[in-house]
């Protein structure tokens, strides 16, 4: 439940007129209560924001397109029974055999044995076998096509060039959270800073209410004067209900990245008076020098496209692989085992060489310029995301000085209100002015605390647009576990 009509204890105002502060308890089931800050509301929604949560299924993601890679290299194993039971000849053959594929230049080996079974006719003579069978073993060797690299070894790079772009690709969503989140948290801060502005511009009306009616009874003002401080006050309580609901709406917003133990979240509600913003300060940093360099290392999207683009250069390497014609070197031993024929007693060791090449080459000039084409269109697109990171970090170091000076102007503003302010209250208080100038002036002096209040907003947005444009917001903060 929000509370945002509960009394406040009293609070002297400070002679610009600004408000005493006191911290801000944000209730949180399970945790207890305690002050909540800017890290604390960040750490929530890194370990519990659902999105947050569900990205870091990228992982696993990725990881499964590793392990389909890796099967690339599984041991395989073959099995083959034939027989012909019909016609003069009547004969079988069984083969059996495992295939271990390498990377050691694309090489494999294979093992195997078969057995001839029946009689076999003159013209297929090479299937029989000695009564225990034939036992085999060799190699195949690519030297031009598939040597350097192949589909598979392709294939397992690119999925280990996945697996650590995951890690990228989850941070690119932490990071965009965590700005968002550190946005509702200051917006938060400002709701319950104009909702004690309004609380305390309704009791300044309702406190002098029995005085001034005192007055008019003793003739000393006209009774027009108690009516219209009965206007402000009424006035001033619906701006009050107004501020109430703002402060209820940012409450609930931010209740979506502050969450408990259990990941539900969990609505701040006010209980004593909010903190003021801290003090604005500006980082003494040469963008261009330090900063900009810095956030081209440390933004996630950076080096996510890098990797895309390394991925679709292990693509190109291969397609252009592809271009050469297969030239493959192989040897195979074999030895018959059992009784059997004298002539196939010897063991046998056969080398080789197979040559194909398709003359047009039309597939693999078709790859060729598919993966050029991708690879320059990551090209640009990393281009364009370093101009982009080193456009937020102009940006968003211009938009803290401007707040910072915004924020200077602001305050001198409101110290000028609260005087006038002041001096118009004791001008009333002497019978020299109206009660309609005085509320003037007061409605006037908490504008410009309002002002204040959106000035330090700013800055403090400003602030978290410039966490998160240098990368800042990641530094030192680890990756949630899924």
């Amino acid at each position: 439940m929000l509370l945002v009509a509960c009394a406040a204890p009293e609070t002297a105002r400070a002679q610009s007129g600004g408000i005493a502060a006191t911290p801000l308890v944000i209730s949180s089931p399970g945790n207890g209560d305690g002050v909540v800050t800017f890290e604390k509301i960040l750490d929530s929604a890194d370990r519990h924001y659902p999105p947050i949560i569900g990205a870091l299924q990228q992982q696993a993601i990725r990881e499964g397109e590793q392990l389909a890679a890796e099967g690339g290299f599984d041991l395989k194993a073959k099995g083959k029974w034939d027989y012909n039971p019909f016609g003069f000849y009547k004969y079988g053959t069984m083969d059996l055999s495992v295939e271990q594929p390498t990377t050691l230049w694309g090489t494999r080996f294979f093992a195997g044995w078969r057995s001839g079974l029946g009689k076999f006719p003159s013209y297929k003579l090479e299937y029989e076998t000695n009564d225990f069978g034939e036992v085999r073993g060799g190699f195949m060797t690519p030297l031009w096509r598939n040597g350097p690299i192949d589909r598979e070894r392709a294939d397992l790079r690119q999925a280990e060039m996945g697996v650590e772009m995951a890690r990228y690709e989850i941070d690119e969503k932490r990071l965009a959270v965590l700005r968002l989140a550190g946005e509702k948290y200051w917006e938060f801060v400002a709701a319950a800073q104009k909702l004690l502005i309004a609380r305390e511009l309704l009791r300044i009306a309702e406190e002098r209410d029995a005085g001034i009616l005192e007055r008019v009874k003793q003739g000393d003002l006209a009774e027009i004067e108690h009516t219209d401080n009965q206007r402000a006050i009424l006035s001033r309580r619906e701006k009050l209900i107004a501020s109430g609901r703002k402060f209820q709406k940012a409450a609930i917003a931010l209740s979506l990245y502050w969450r408990d133990g259990k990941g539900e979240p969990v609505t701040p509600s006010l209980t004593i008076l909010p903190p003021d913003f801290p003090e604005p300060r500006l980082p003494a940093e040469d963008v261009e020098k330090l900063v900009i360099p810095e956030a081209l290392k440390a933004r996630p999207e950076i080096r996510r496209i890098e990797l895309e683009r390394d991925r679709m250069a292990v693509e190109l390497k291969f397609a252009d692989n592809q271009f050469a014609p297969s030239i493959d070197v192989y040897g195979e031993a074999s030895k018959d085992m059992g009784p059997g024929s004298p002539t196939r007693d010897p063991a046998e060791f056969n080398v080789g060489l197979m040559v194909e090449a398709p003359i047009p080459f039309r597939k693999a000039r078709g790859k060729i310029e598919v993966a050029e084409a991708k690879l320059s269109k990551l090209e640009q697109e990393l281009r364009f995301a370093r101009d982009g990171v080193a456009a937020e970090v102009r940006d968003a170091w211009s938009a803290l000085t401007m707040a910072k000076a915004r924020v200077n102007v602001a305050r001198e503003t409101r110290v000028v209100a609260h005087q006038l302010e002041e001096a118009e209250r004791t001008s009333f208080n002497l019978g020299n002015s109206h009660l309609l100038i005085v509320n003037i002036r007061e409605e006037q002096a908490a504008a410009a605390s309002e002002q204040v209040v959106d000035a330090e907003l700013d800055f403090y947005r400003a602030q978290t647009f410039w966490q998160a444009a240098t990368g800042r917001m990641l530094i030192g903060r680890p990756p949630p576990v899924r």
